[in-house]
């Protein structure tokens, strides 16, 4: 299993509600995060230092980041005490692109997803846009809904450092995310022009055209990086197309195909998840969302799967934990809101119903209704469901107090008279 100082996968979005109907929408398939060696990652050579800085002092820096890590690992890796340990570094001025790089890889284990994006930018910054940080940026800041704001000071960065292609190629996937995919394929394609075989530039080119609904064109150029590279990234590529093109079969089978190849890509695991609880196999379904938390912990979209498919085996206590820890790590998840109030519903106690868990459904309903307001006017299924829940709960509140009010009943008097032989 990855240890904390490994970057995870990116998990994109997954809706996971729709009534009672589980529907989800794949998720982005991400650029992959290079492995990282065995005490600290590091800058790629020569992209290490700013102009302006002293060799000496940066080699000093990167050398203590790289100690901190190295002892951390060596006691168990604990991804908080790394957090405290590198933030006294960098805090005592021993700053470095190696220090901030495993300072938001520390906190991206932790949930800490706003400090993290700003210290993956600091080691971005550092490092000249190398690689590593690169894919860490794109972790953090996609995890906290900041994909714009990347695209942004990527495209500034850019500009300084026109000939970095792992730049160029992070900025068109950035520009992706902030729903900008015409500028994105401009970018890609002009670094596939200089290097034809590009594998990276040819999926980013792929994730446009997707973006672009250009279903076709994203398969063509899939099916080349999938041919050039046998990359698991390009056949998990080509099973979001086919989810799409609406062939959960070929999805699935393109998916498994993959992990085959690279078997920790949480977003991989948590598509089939969503494509097994469609094809009601929710045991699967909820193996497959326990290997993405697994491999990623803070995934919300499999939490929430998760919940989906515990809910499909009655287990409405399981669910509502899954649920829950969702909504703890995105506190602004209407669906999650949307998924308890449902699971709260169904979380009957076994012998005699009470108000309770009506009145809990109808808390995380009403939420729901105000986090989607403006989003859409109206909703006839969540209509439907706060009315059974107050309607219930209304119910059950007047019997409880019906019974309370009830004269208790009265000793039996001994019964006079003659008794029997």
């Amino acid at each position: 299993m990855r240890g904390w100082w490994i970057i995870v996968g990116f998990a994109g979005l997954l809706a996971a509600c729709g009534g009672t109907q589980v529907r989800s929408e794949p998720t982005p398939v991400a650029p992959a995060a290079p492995e990282a060696p065995t005490v600290a990652p590091e800058p790629a050579p020569g992209e290490a230092a700013a102009p302006e800085d002293d060799p000496d002092r940066v080699h000093a820096a990167e050398q203590a980041a790289r100690e901190v890590v190295a002892g951390v690992r060596a006691g168990g890796g604990d991804p908080a005490e790394a957090r405290t340990r590198l933030l006294a570094l960098v805090q005592g001025g021993n700053a470095s692109a190696v220090a901030w790089y495993n300072l938001a890889v520390a906190e991206i284990r932790l949930g800490d997803l706003a400090a993290a994006a700003d210290h993956a930018w600091k080691a971005v910054e550092m490092s000249g846009g190398a690689p590593r940080a690169l894919a860490v940026a794109r972790e953090s800041f996609s995890k906290a809904s900041r994909g714009p704001e990347l695209a942004d000071r990527l495209e500034a960065l850019s500009r300084n450092l026109p000939e970095n292609d792992a730049l160029r190629l992070a900025l068109a996937d950035a520009l992706v995310l902030a729903n900008r995919p015409g500028d994105a394929l401009r970018e890609a394609t002009e670094v596939l022009r200089r290097d034809e075989t590009n594998v990276e530039a040819m999926l980013t080119i792929a994730r446009a055209y997707l973006a672009m609904k250009r279903l076709d064109a994203a398969e063509y150029v899939a099916v080349q990086a999938a041919d050039i590279g046998k990359d698991p990234r390009a056949l998990a590529l080509l099973g979001h197309i086919a989810w799409h093109k609406g062939d959960a079969k070929r999805a699935m089978a393109y998916y498994q195909e993959s992990l085959k190849g690279d078997p920790t890509q949480p977003e991989v695991q948590n598509n089939l998840a969503a494509l097994y609880q469609e094809a009601g196999d929710a045991a699967g379904a909820e193996q497959a969302a326990s290997e993405a938390l697994r491999l990623d912990p803070t995934y919300r979209d499999a939490w929430i799967n998760l919940g989906n498919a515990r809910r499909a085996r009655q287990d409405y206590a399981g669910a509502i934990a899954a649920y829950q820890e969702a909504l703890r790590l995105d506190p602004d998840c209407a669906e999650c809101e949307f998924n308890l109030g449902v699971a709260e519903m169904d979380h009957r106690p076994p012998e005699q119903d009470e108000p309770g868990h009506w009145k809990r459904a109808i808390e995380h309903l009403s939420r729901y209704r105000v986090m989607r307001r403006g989003a859409v006017r109206v909703d006839p299924t969540l209509d439907a469901y706060l009315d059974e829940a107050r309607r219930n709960a209304d119910f059950l509140e007047k019997e409880q107090e019906r019974l309370r009010q009830a004269p208790a009943p009265q000793p039996r008097e001994p019964e006079t008279g003659e008794q029997g032989p």
